[in-house]
């Protein structure tokens, strides 16, 4: 499995040495700032985002949606809805 299934499938992996690969596939999309919650791509309820950084030059990296409650739990519901069929497989 190459980096850019991982990515279509959402599952974890180890990680490749070069960025390359992931950066082209964000490039190809446009997920804009948003949560994935539930399977879907959606929008912070409260609307802000905020700026994450490469910690060893300060670059920055992107722009990202700031979850607030509302999303939490959206996100817990989510998890909570998909644990049976999650914990049976």
């Amino acid at each position: 499995m190459n980096i850019l299934d991982r990515y279509h499938a959402m599952e974890y992996g180890p990680a490749p040495e070069a960025r390359n690969e992931a950066d082209a596939w964000l490039a190809a999309r446009d997920f804009g700032k948003a949560l994935f919650i539930g399977g879907d791509w959606k929008a912070a309820a409260g609307g802000k985002t905020f700026e994450t950084s490469e910690p060893s030059s300060g670059k920055l990296l992107a722009e990202v949606s700031d979850a607030n409650a509302a999303d939490i739990d959206a996100a817990v519901a989510a998890a909570a809805k998909a644990l049976p069929k999650w914990s049976a497989a």
